[in-house]
């Protein structure tokens, strides 16, 4: 528990530091050039204990915890949510947690406008599989309401796989404080999100997450996923001829010809066993798959897609060019050598996403940096890597709300476009060429 450390705010700001016990005596007795080094070297970490608890509960201090313990664990996963939106966003979020079995408490956070959402671990896990529950957990929610977005969604907690060097990591307060407890903020809610009458009776409650339970859903993050099941619905219905192409091609790789990618574009009416209806657009090319709305891509017929980028707040978008045909004849070399099989198409269009929602799926190659380089191309140079790297979302909700609010809009051919995989949530297509 070294790293569970009572904290206390001045009274003249919003500030948390560690509580420490200094030795001014060494400090004193040191030459004054080498005071700090010392005080560094002497100064102790006061741990977490029932005092410090009591001081907090009893509203005599404010105490905050570092989550990550000294070999890079912790004993729960918090997701802060402190927007306008907090109640619909954390209420989605717990739902999604009750859905997959997740035992999660919501708090309202001190200042009565967010929450914190608390997942309690048996024992200490490490904080990589814990982020990555966090991550699965959001990416669902999004799934679920993607059309409103999870606008008020900060971070969580803990905010790193590993302890930063030189720091402890993010800090979080504790709840129930006395003051803003009084005040009914800073207490556990229930499904309505009023606070629990007892909050003490709640929290004996709490149950506790297994570290195989959290394991099972990361190491099958695609069990009965909504988009998997509806691609099953779509592959039956094939298999029995009921199939509506919109769009398809072969594609073609050669040393002396343009580059196409393979693509096939369907329109799926989708029946599910709910007996909701609707229709889905679905992409496919060499083992990737995107599911979406029609409305987003309105030229599929016509070969063409719609390409979305969020640029945040930003009024100008810049979109690098090739300069020469010389380095736009070795670009198209690299595509022709990342689509030769299926297994190099795919690792190539998912080698770059480090997004911690598809950490499963990234195998750390950077394989278009190895055929750049082959091809005499500098990757890191902007014009190559803006065609090598940057995703393109292929429905707009997502460039406008996760990305936006500000977002710019390309068409480009269908055969330009390299599909990531639908299971990150993010509809994103990496672009070939523009």
């Amino acid at each position: 528990m070294v790293r569970m450390r009572g904290l206390e705010p001045p009274r003249s700001c919003e500030h948390y530091s560690p509580r420490t016990e200094r030795d001014w005596k060494a400090y004193y007795a040191a030459n004054p050039d080498d005071r700090k080094r010392v005080d560094k070297e002497t100064r102790k970490n006061i741990p977490l204990d029932d005092e410090a608890i009591h001081a907090h509960l009893s509203g005599k201090q404010t105490v905050g915890v570092y989550p990550l313990l000294l070999d890079d664990t912790c004993w729960f996963l918090a997701a802060d949510f402190d927007k306008k939106t907090w109640k619909e966003d954390a209420a989605a979020f717990r739902e999604t947690c009750s859905t997959l079995g997740v035992p999660a408490s919501v708090e309202c956070s001190r200042s009565g406008d967010g929450a914190h959402i608390w997942i309690f671990f048996e024992r200490p896990v490490s904080a990589g599989l814990a982020r990555r529950l966090g991550s699965l957990l959001l990416t669902r929610t999004m799934e679920r309401r993607h059309q409103l977005g999870l606008d008020s969604y900060d971070r969580l907690f803990p905010n790193q796989d590993t302890m930063p060097r030189g720091g402890f990591g993010n800090l979080i307060a504790l709840p129930l404080q006395k003051v803003p407890r009084e005040q009914g903020r800073s207490v556990f809610l229930d499904g309505e999100m009023q606070p629990y009458p007892d909050q003490w009776a709640y929290l004996g409650s709490v149950k506790r997450m297994a570290q195989t339970a959290a394991e099972r859903l990361i190491s099958d993050p695609l069990k009965d996923h909504p988009k998997v099941r509806l691609l099953f619905r779509f592959w039956n219905a094939a298999r029995r001829g009921a199939r509506d192409p919109l769009f398809v091609s072969t594609g073609m790789a050669g040393p002396d010809v343009d580059v196409t990618a393979p693509v096939a574009a369907y329109r799926h009416h989708d029946v599910h066993p709910s007996g909701h209806t609707a229709e889905r657009l679905i992409l496919m090319q060499h083992g990737s798959y995107h599911i979406g709305e029609i409305e987003s891509q309105p030229r599929v017929e016509q070969g063409e897609a719609v390409l979305y980028r969020g640029v945040q707040k930003s009024e100008t978008y810049v979109l690098h060019r090739l300069t020469t045909a010389e380095i736009r004849r070795r670009v198209m070399a690299v595509h022709a050598r990342s689509l030769t099989d299926s297994v190099a198409s795919f690792n190539a269009a998912h080698c770059n996403l480090m997004r911690c929602e598809t950490g499963y799926l990234n195998d750390g190659s950077f394989l278009f940096d190895g055929l750049c380089q082959e091809a005499g191309l500098d990757p890191d140079a902007p014009p190559i890597r803006s065609v090598i790297y940057f995703g393109y979302a292929l429905e707009e909700w997502c460039a406008s709300r996760k990305f936006g609010p500000n977002y710019v809009k390309f068409r480009t051919p269908l055969t330009n476009v390299r599909i990531t995989t639908f299971v990150a949530g993010e509809t994103d297509g990496a672009c070939q060429q523009l």
